[in-house]
């Protein structure tokens, strides 16, 4: 049977990822249940040995040679000389794919405004297994640029016009994974929002990567995610630290791209209520 240090090091050698709950492998599950095994044995047998014994010692288990061994004084050790220390190596940036390296820029002066910033973002990506890959990634802000001051803003007077929810449906729709928003014509962003947190694939602001999606929410809530109101997608972050993100809103007159909004403070009655990397999970 492996002891309880075997273990220890076999947990510490699992990947993080392979540790996110609800996403949790087989070998890590099964190192899991042998530690609390190998622990709850452990405190049954110190139960039954300080029933028997409250002054026994762990001492008392040692065998004759071990004990004398105990006894010796330890021998001169000579030192041992210091190992030249290993330079370390300069992390390096993760490759793009070729239809990313091969990709132009779009004709969109909004979107071009912040396109270095971008790339240079995307080649930073942290790939996720099972999450949104670099091509990925890359397609749903590419496929922006056919909506970014190109559509209205859905209404009753441009029927035709893409809301928050039917634009991010879309460049996700692009990118091959499918939001499961509304069935019928048009999505709503508190449903997205209901299929990425029930999925548990909500994170935190720090990890945002671009095209994560952001969510706000409204006063005007009438439960649980009927709360959410507003959908919108991570672009970059710039130079100064700004987060710009791609959203559709009235006020922008449809598809933009513009800084985060709603973060500290409610703007026109809504906040940012949480940011959410779906996977690749259809």
């Amino acid at each position: 049977m492996q002891n309880l240090q075997t273990i220890e090091n076999n947990l510490s050698q699992i990947p993080i990822w392979e540790k996110i709950p609800f996403f949790y492998s087989e070998r890590y599950k099964a190192a899991r249940e042998q530690k609390q095994e190998l622990q709850s044995n452990i405190a049954q047998l110190e139960g039954e040995l300080n029933r028997l014994d409250p002054n026994w010692s762990i001492m008392d288990f040692s065998t004759s040679e071990e004990s004398a061994a105990a006894q010796k004084p330890s021998p001169t050790l000579k030192p041992t000389p210091s190992p030249t220390p290993t330079p370390k190596s300069t992390p390096t940036p993760t490759p793009l794919p070729e239809y990313v390296r091969n990709a132009s820029v779009p004709d969109n002066a909004e979107l071009t405004a912040h396109w270095d910033d971008f790339m240079e973002e995307l080649k930073k990506t942290t790939l996720d297994p099972g999450g949104l890959t670099i091509e990925q990634r890359f397609k749903i802000i590419e496929e922006s640029a056919k909506y970014i001051g190109k559509y209205s803003y859905r209404d009753d007077d441009h029927p035709d016009g893409k809301d928050c929810a039917d634009l991010v449906k879309e460049l996700y729709k692009a990118a091959g994974i499918s939001l499961h928003g509304n069935p019928g014509k048009h999505s709503t962003s508190d449903k997205i929002a209901e299929n990425v947190f029930d999925n548990g694939w909500g994170i935190d602001k720090k990890d945002l990567q671009p095209g994560d999606l952001i969510f706000w929410d409204s006063i005007k809530g009438q439960g649980r995610w009927k709360n959410i109101h507003h959908v919108g997608i991570y672009l970059c972050k710039d130079a100064n630290d700004t987060i710009w993100i791609i959203d559709s809103t009235g006020s922008e007159g449809g598809p933009a791209v513009q800084e985060l909004w709603g973060e500290n403070k409610r703007a026109a009655g809504f906040k940012v209520y949480g940011y959410a990397s779906p996977r690749n999970i259809n």
